[in-house]
């Protein structure tokens, strides 16, 4: 493939290469630092987070092309180079005597007796049997768990590290071609709402997680979180990570060659394209009462409403919430259903709660296209796999993109998952 006439004009960054770094002994303390579950776990899933932000903007990708563009992210977003960015962004930050206090904190304080105590815990209960059992929540407890999740930093992470992806995804587009327009971060009161669902549903799953962990020894480890040794190491590794991810976003621009889709020049905001030069209004309305609760396999079947507006949003696509009186309106009218746990029934009869499948109904009109018809999009992949909310959100709104960008005569293949 060919980038033909398009040239990639993107932002270089200073070389992050091990290599390079004249603090050896210093970079390698904080490397032995992020060598710990979690952030190996978040840094493996790195290059499938980057191609769904990417295939929600180019959803019709052919497939050979999707071939290239994943070897190209897996390369670009290789778990051992962006550890090794990351330590050494820490590094250029750090002092010796901080680096030692959060090593002392990992192995003999109070994180290191919650670590040891939850390494030879086993929930009784899966999650959302926990959740589902226990009635009101001890909010004094549950609120311990708040503040430890934002001591930590997690929600703050999940939305930043979110927010880069579909930066970076966004340009690298707009540079192979494509004409999506400036890209449009998260409103602040969108980001409000989604911090806070977010920590929620992290503190509902610590209070499941951490049950054996006396009150005083969670104070304890919050008062850890909250030292300024603590503090430096999660605010260092939240920006280490961000400027480690747009490096290697842009790393793949050199990697890869994807051709730009053939309607692209319908994105530009001035073209007429649905939902860019005039807001579009974006409602939903759940078909019942609207599910409450969350699972480990599916999520929380809530979230789909912040997820979809999210995505359309990071794609370019300009949402107001409720209806607009002038334009076209995007009504969802999800419905949730139980479905079993497990894949393979049989194996574990108990059900959790999930979407089950999504009617969307565009009302309304804009210039210059004929609207389109409503459409049904099913929670199957398969004959019986069921996505968690991430995936079906990620679906609606690919599905959504699909509609409002396809021309009669267009020849494209209908997203599915």
């Amino acid at each position: 493939m060919k980038v033909g006439s398009m040239t990639l004009s993107l932002l270089i960054l200073p070389s992050l290469v091990a290599g390079q770094d004249d603090r050896g002994d210093l970079r390698s303390s904080v490397e032995r630092l992020l060598d710990v579950p979690d952030v190996e776990s978040l840094l493996e899933s790195m290059d499938d987070r980057f191609v769904q932000h990417f295939l929600m903007l180019v959803p019709d990708l052919p497939s050979e092309d999707r071939e290239v563009l994943s070897a190209a992210v897996e390369e670009a977003f290789r778990p051992s180079a962006l550890r090794a960015s990351i330590a050494s962004a820490m590094a250029e930050d750090a002092s010796a005597d901080v680096v030692e206090q959060v090593v002392k904190m990992r192995r003999s304080g109070a994180q290191a007796e919650l670590r040891n105590l939850m390494e030879a815990y086993e929930p009784e209960q899966p999650v959302e049997e926990f959740l589902a059992g226990m009635g009101d929540a001890d909010r004094e407890r549950l609120q311990l768990m708040a503040s430890l999740t934002e001591a930590r930093g997690q929600s703050d992470l999940a939305l930043m590290l979110d927010d880069v992806m579909g930066r970076m995804a966004h340009e690298l587009v707009n540079a192979l071609g494509g004409a999506f327009g400036d890209f449009e971060p998260i409103a602040d009161d969108a980001y409000d709402a989604a911090y806070r669902d977010h920590t929620l549903r992290l503190a509902l799953e610590s209070l499941h997680r951490l049950q054996p962990a006396s009150d005083e020894l969670i104070r304890a480890v919050l008062e850890e979180h909250r030292s300024q040794p603590a503090q430096w190491f999660a605010d260092a590794y939240t920006t280490g990570l961000l400027v480690a991810v747009q490096a290697a976003g842009q790393r793949v621009a050199t990697l890869t060659m994807v051709d730009a889709p053939a309607d692209a020049e319908t994105g530009n905001p001035d073209s007429g394209m649905p939902c860019r030069a005039q807001p579009c209004g974006f409602l939903v309305e759940w078909e019942g009462r609207e599910p409450s609760g969350m699972s480990q396999v599916y999520g929380v079947p809530g979230d789909l409403e912040r997820l979809v507006h999210a995505t359309l949003a990071g794609a370019g696509y300009a949402l107001v919430l409720g209806q607009v009186d002038e334009g076209l309106n995007i009504q969802l009218r999800p419905r949730a259903e139980r479905v079993y746990c497990e894949v393979v029934t049989g194996t574990d009869n108990r059900t959790c709660l999930a979407v089950g499948q999504v009617r969307v109904a565009l009302r309304g009109s804009h210039r210059g296209i004929e609207t389109p018809a409503s459409l049904i999009v099913r929670n199957r992949c398969g004959a019986n796999s069921v996505m968690a909310v991430q995936g079906i959100a990620a679906l609606v709104a690919a599905r959504i993109h699909h509609e409002l960008t396809t021309y009669p005569g267009d020849e494209r293949r209908v997203p599915s998952c």
